[in-house]
């Protein structure tokens, strides 16, 4: 599942979302990309509202969220700039995280997104699975790089994100990516 928070412009210009989701479904018939554009904070958090009531029907999914995003929160860019303030995204997450079982997988491909882990903590008891963030700022052509081997990885290799990080921070030189499992705590 897909949330792309960016403005019309950058959708029309990056074409970010629609390269991952053409890439991924390329792959087998057996992978179905869902998208959700939020064009303000009550879009956003109606599409949570969606999840939720997906999971409650045992439907699971990797969640991946693309925005611009700050110390404070990630942004839902309009005439507005309107804030998703980690801690509130932290809320939601966990709620849909523990209706899955605790195995969400997140990637969180916002800039400063691992201000996350001030609100979330792999080793309570509501653990996610992954959570792929970035430290400071996030290059729109890095972003895609690294998206792109990341789906790679999932579906040739399963989910492996330790291993990934390693290749990542190799092949592209991102000392930026923070990748946490429920097996390890950075």
């Amino acid at each position: 599942v897909f949330i792309d928070c960016m403005s019309e412009s950058e959708r029309k210009h990056t074409k970010h979302v629609p390269i991952l989701k053409h890439y991924i479904e390329g792959f087998e018939d057996t992978f179905r990309v869902d998208t959700f554009v939020a064009k303000s904070k009550t879009d956003f958090e109606s599409i949570f509202n969606t999840l939720k009531y997906k999971t409650k029907h045992d439907i699971y999914f990797l969640l991946h969220i693309i925005s611009h995003g700050s110390e404070e929160g990630l942004k839902i860019v309009n005439k507005d700039s309107e804030k998703i303030m980690w801690a509130k995204l932290a809320e939601l997450l966990k709620d849909i995280n523990y209706i899955m079982k605790n195995q969400l997988v997140l990637n969180l491909t916002v800039c400063n997104s691992d201000e996350i882990f001030k609100y979330i903590n792999l080793k309570e008891c509501n653990g996610f699975s992954e959570i792929i963030a970035f430290k400071n700022s996030l290059r729109f052509e890095i972003a895609l790089a690294f998206n792109l081997m990341f789906y790679d990885y999932i579906i040739c290799e399963g989910c492996i994100v330790q291993d990934l990080k390693t290749k990542i921070k190799k092949d592209f030189n991102i000392n930026n990516l923070v990748c946490l499992t429920e097996k390890e705590d950075e």
